[in-house]
């Protein structure tokens, strides 16, 4: 009897569970067309139903990369109406199972059938990387299998069949669905959605892709690109691609990467590494090596083998490694190199870790070991043996500590070198945290003196920290930098290692040529494919060498094309607990403690660990962590955890995070602070809101104390993305808005900055009233910083006053957070050229709080007021200022500070005619600065000393500093820095009488001051333009810069130094006079100009104006007024050692 169709009337044979008319599943359970034991459900290759069941296809849903194809016969309907019922029962029953087997041969998956047609999946539950091409020649094979079923039709009464198939590749969820009483396997997920609509928009006989599957095999295809398509269901339109059939001459489809095998076709870069090494040895020369490659290219194995070779009892080896989980932790390639020195790790005993350390400096430094101890014992995570030295650096700036520890890392690295000549290795540094490379940069320095050879790993470098690591090695250490890069193997070294790991000559040629070529030169990729085949029993291990298994199947090795592939498909190999283990390892990181891992593991799983790990470390999926005791483990290579952490659900990976951060609050509570980046990272990516917020602010608070200000930045914002999911309180709030406002000041976003500090003003409205006035007047002053940056003076003293006013309410309580107010308006009208009133402001915050116990305030105040009366041309008091400044800073180790009293210092002493103290204070202030990696500083003290030697005639080296330090400014982004580096390098081109470039440098320092509202610089930098004019006989130019000149001066009213420029200014109107011909008239200002530089002590263009005047006596036909004032000028200039100026008067 009939089982008739509900949906469109059509009968059916009883057998049939679907539709032959629609393909609608038929009521009451009725059979399906394709018989449930003889059909296509039946797996045709041998072995691949087992293969499947290894590869855990009842597991829980995992998230895999897979091609879906959908395949339909087209013409069903004119087909039965041609075949009786029966006929059409077995035809279809034959073209399913035809399908099928063809999904099988390609190792892919029936996930189910569809009436007439059916979808498959390859790389899932069997993983291939090839995928995408395995699923394209699968669909060939099916058009033309079905051609030859069509042409032995019986009664085929002119009809043929077709099928249209539909192809797209990309992550789907699989896994087993449905009750306990019937779970099949299956996929699920936007891919299969976009796959099945491109098979309904196919037109028969053809197989349309998406750009997925194209961009993947388009070298082994032939394609026909259609106009992208709005297909149903789909959001946006799909470009397409019709599949054409194989190409002629198939292409590359792929690069590989990773491995660590014997050492072939390395002899040149070993070779230069032995040099280096001998070096070492025999001269104790040092070097900075940066070894890059691509991963698994063998530069891990390269430095073994140097390591292998290194003399043990002349040379002493460290190594310390990044580890991606760790990017965030302050210093962690040196905490790690140092643990490994020291013997230690996170669960050594504190005391013991102490006396180890405490032993270790000692011997290296002696009574300098107590100043060293606390420093090394903070970034160590181990409570201070010295509390009170400890206490003395909590008092330092973030970035003040950070360069004691940069310090303290390079006097201990340079002692151990001195002792015995040093190998520093230092692994995977495109992992590296920021502090960590700056260290690296900052130690690149000391090689050229040091027995240190430091070889530093990485994957290759195109920009950012190391790249700019690298050029700056480049740049300063010249012979003492070697870069060294290592490229994929050639074919006959790739042959080469292949033999040298395969004891068997007689591989069959097609599987030797298979395997090199789908290792590509890649070194680790070649070890993956030979690791499968022992998996799979085709080679197996004997006396150190791989042999051919006699009798194993060579037909049937499907190796994968990439490394993801090859570990997934080893990953399915393994037995769940296995694979739970990996997982689990996975999320924690690369580098991973056995005893979290247990932790976060089920009970059950937790006791099977004794006997899995065993295997996994056999199959060296993990091993042993280098140079680590206790229960440390990695993977093999980071790709491998990042490919089976991509099997891992969203949801799963959530839950897994939060087990993981729960573990480590278990196991590491008594040092927690060490791991705050790491509870940070896994309580964010779990469910758990509020303990991820919680340790968010915690990693950001942390962060920007050791001034890691891109990282505090990301931990806050992350946080404050959170606010909306996690219960949280009024305090966290404002403090997220606070913290991320103050690293957004340093890192010169202000717009922003002023936003956060607003939005926290607001919130402090919630807080009890004995805790709002220090609140809002901190933020109202930060508020007030942030449009002083931005040149708005008129805002930010309305702001300071605004913080004033708050204070003035609790009358004379919080002292400290008064004095800082008051400091900064003071500033501000500094900034102004108002003098007087910076004066008053400054000297009234120095009263509230000089007697204070906050030094660092009290040298801010100290520095400025200087600056005030330096601008005054009150040097006296000015360096009187300066030097408690410098006394203060010393006082507390603020480093960085004592750089810039320095400079300053240096400042009064040139301003003074002391030029040679001035050039010898810089150059120290300048090897400080670069010592400590102030860049700002550095920058600084270049330009002054570029002008100071551009006054000295050394204008080569005064060019040089210039250009370093417009540099800085244009790679830091500040803008003032680079103004400044511009206008001396005008200053310096204009001694050189290069008159166009001097101009040219000049406009683009004088549109930044414009734009800043800086009337000082303005000026300074219109009279350098005004007499490259001159030089250039552009005179009404000159003169426009004359009066541009008088409307700046205008904004600077009377104090000594808007005098000086005023004279300065009338200088330039005597010279344009004179080069006017109007000689009465120059003498006339150009002698005005002498008196005024005389009253005001300027000794240096009283000498220029007297040089003008001589020249003006030379064009007056006056010879003795000219030598007079010749000799007047010469007898200034001498003791300044004015070189160039003394030349101008010999030419005259």
């Amino acid at each position: 009897m009939a089982n008739q169709c509900s949906k469109c009337g059509f009968e059916n044979p009883q057998e049939m569970r679907f539709c032959g008319g629609c393909g609608s599943p038929l009521d009451k359970g009725a059979p399906a067309r394709t018989p449930p034991a003889t059909g296509p459900l039946v797996l045709s290759r041998s072995g691949l139903s087992e293969r499947f069941q290894r590869a855990g296809i009842e597991a829980a849903g995992q998230r895999r990369s897979v091609t879906v194809l959908f395949a339909d016969l087209s013409g069903y309907t004119a087909l039965s109406e041609s075949l009786d019922n029966e006929d059409v029962y077995f035809l279809i029953q034959e073209y399913l199972k035809l399908l099928a087997n063809i999904v099988y041969r390609y190792d892919g998956f029936v996930d189910k059938y569809t009436g007439d047609g059916l979808m498959a999946l390859f790389g899932a539950p069997v993983m291939q990387e090839n995928n995408a091409e395995l699923a394209v020649r699968a669909a060939l094979d099916m058009h033309a299998e079905l051609a030859r079923l069509s042409a032995r039709l019986p009664g085929r009464a002119g009809v043929e069949l077709y099928m249209r198939i539909g192809l797209h590749a990309g992550s789907v969820i699989v896994g087993s669905v449905g009750l306990d009483l019937q779970m099949n396997y299956t996929a699920i997920g936007d891919t299969v959605n976009l796959a099945s609509r491109l098979e309904q928009a196919a037109r028969p006989g053809s197989i349309l892709v998406s750009e997925s599957v194209y961009s993947r095999t388009q070298a082994l295809f032939d394609f026909t690109r259609h106009p992208p398509l709005a297909l149903k269901g789909i959001s946006s339109l799909v470009q397409t691609y019709q599949v054409n059939g194989v190409r002629e001459r198939p292409g590359s489809v792929r690069g590989l990467e990773g491995l660590r095998p014997p050492m072939i076709g390395r002899e040149a870069e070993f070779g230069l590494l032995k040099v280096s090494l001998a070096q070492l040895i025999e001269s104790g020369r040092g070097q900075l090596v940066l070894l890059s490659g691509e991963a698994g290219l063998g530069k891990t194995r390269l430095v073994t083998e140097l390591k292998a070779l290194t003399p043990h009892d002349q040379v002493q080896v460290f190594e310390g490694h990044s580890l991606t989980y760790r990017r965030s932790v302050s210093f962690w390639v040196f905490i790690d190199l140092l643990r490994g020195v020291l013997g230690v790790t996170a669960y050594t005993p504190e005391t013991q870790a102490q006396a180890h350390l405490a032993d270790r400096m000692g011997r290296l430094f002696g009574d300098r070991a107590q100043e060293l101890l606390p420093l090394f014992e903070r970034v160590l995570g181990l409570r201070p043996s010295n509390p009170g030295a400890d206490e003395r650096l909590s008092l330092l700036e973030a970035d003040q500590l950070r360069k004691r520890v940069v310090l303290a890392f390079r006097d201990w690295l340079v002692a151990e070198a001195g002792r015995q000549p040093t190998l520093l290795i230092l692994e995977d540094l495109h992992w590296a945290d920021d502090a960590s490379l700056d260290l690296v940069q900052f130690l690149a320095d000391s090689v050229r003196d040091t027995p240190l050879l430091m070889i530093a790993i990485s994957r290759p470098i195109e920009d950012g920290p190391l790249h700019e690591l690298a050029q700056r090695a480049g740049i300063r250490l010249g012979e003492y930098f070697l870069p060294v890069v290592l490229t994929t193997l050639s074919p006959d070294q790739s042959e080469q290692l292949l033999d040298h790991l395969l004891a068997v000559l007689t591989l069959p040629a097609e599987l030797r040529t298979e395997i090199l070529y789908r290792a590509a030169g890649n070194p680790f990729y070649l070890e993956e494919i030979l690791r499968m085949l022992l998996d799979r029993g085709v080679l197996r291990r004997e006396a150190g060498r791989l042999t051919l298994v006699p009798g194993a199947d060579l037909t049937d090795l499907g190796v994968p094309e990439t490394l993801k592939g090859l570990i997934l498909a080893r990953f399915d190999r393994l037995q769940p607990a296995e694979r739970e283990f990996l997982q689990v390892a996975a999320a924690v990181g690369r580098s991973f403690d056995l005893a979290l891992v247990q932790a976060v593991l089920s009970p059950g799983d937790r006791q099977r660990v004794g006997s899995v790990l065993p295997g996994l470390v056999e199959r060296e999926f993990v091993l042993p962590a280098q140079g680590l005791h206790g229960s440390e483990y990695q993977f093999q290579h980071i790709l491998v955890s990042d490919a089976i952490y991509s099997t891992l659900l969203s949801r799963n990976r959530a839950e897994l995070h939060g087990r993981i951060g729960a573990a480590i609050e278990v196991l590491y509570g008594d040092h927690q602070e060490e791991y705050l980046e790491l509870l940070a990272r896994h309580y964010s990516w779990s469910s758990n809101a509020e303990r991820a917020l919680h340790y968010l602010i915690l990693a950001g608070r942390k962060a920007a104390r050791s001034f890691l200000n891109r990282q505090a930045q990301q931990y806050y914002e992350e946080a404050l993305a959170l606010l909306p999911k996690a219960v949280h309180t009024p305090d966290q709030e404002l403090e997220l808005h606070n913290g991320a406002g103050d690293v957004l000041v340093f890192l010169g976003e202000y717009a922003s900055a002023r936003e956060h500090f607003e939005t926290a003003l607001e919130l402090t409205k919630a807080l009890p009233l004995g805790q709002q006035v220090q609140a809002r007047s901190n933020l109202q002053r930060k508020i007030g910083t942030t449009c002083e940056r931005q040149g708005d003076y008129d805002r930010a003293l309305a702001c300071m006053n605004q913080a004033l006013n708050t204070l003035t309410a609790v009358s004379s309580r919080y002292p400290v957070e008064r004095a800082r107010v008051l400091n900064e308006i003071g500033f501000i009208y500094m900034r102004r050229a108002q003098l007087d009133e910076a004066e008053q402001y400054l000297q009234r915050a120095l009263w509230s709080v000089e007697p204070s116990t906050q030094p660092g305030v009290v040298a801010s105040i100290y520095n400025r007021l200087g600056g005030v009366y330096f601008i005054k041309e009150d040097l006296k008091t000015a360096s009187e200022y300066a030097r408690r400044s410098l006394a203060l800073r010393q006082e507390t180790g603020d480093l960085s500070g004592v750089a810039r009293m320095y400079n300053n210092l240096a400042m009064l002493e040139w301003r003074q005619g002391n030029w040679d103290e001035a050039i010898a204070i810089f150059t120290n202030a300048g090897k400080l600065h670069a010592e400590l990696h102030d860049v700002e500083g550095e920058a600084e003290v270049h330009t002054n000393l570029g002008l100071l030697l551009t006054e000295k005639g050394e204008l080569a080296e005064a060019r040089r500093l210039l250009e370093a330090a417009l540099r800085t400014g244009q790679q830091i982004g500040h803008a003032f820095v680079g103004a400044l580096a511009n206008q001396a390098l005008s200053y310096c081109a204009l001694a050189g009488q290069q008159w166009q470039e001097s101009l040219e440098y000049a406009a683009r320092g004088e549109q930044v001051f414009r734009d800043m509202g800086f009337a000082e610089n303005l000026i300074d930098v219109l009279l350098v333009s005004g007499l490259a004019r001159i030089g250039l006989g552009r005179l009404d130019e000159a003169y426009t810069a004359y009066q541009q000149i008088n409307a700046a001066l205008l904004e600077r009213g009377d104090d000594p130094g808007a005098l000086l420029q005023k004279a300065r200014a009338e200088c330039l109107r005597g010279r344009i006079l004179r080069a006017q011909g109007d000689l009465d008239g120059a003498r006339e200002v150009l002698e005005d100009c002498a008196e005024q530089f005389q009253t005001l002590d300027s000794r240096l263009d009283l000498g220029r104006a007297l040089v003008e005047l001589a020249r003006l006596s030379q064009q007056a036909s006056d010879p003795a007024g000219a030598s007079r004032y010749a000799s007047q000028a010469r007898a200034i200039f001498i003791p300044f050692g004015a070189q160039l100026d003394l030349q101008r008067i010999e030419d005259l």
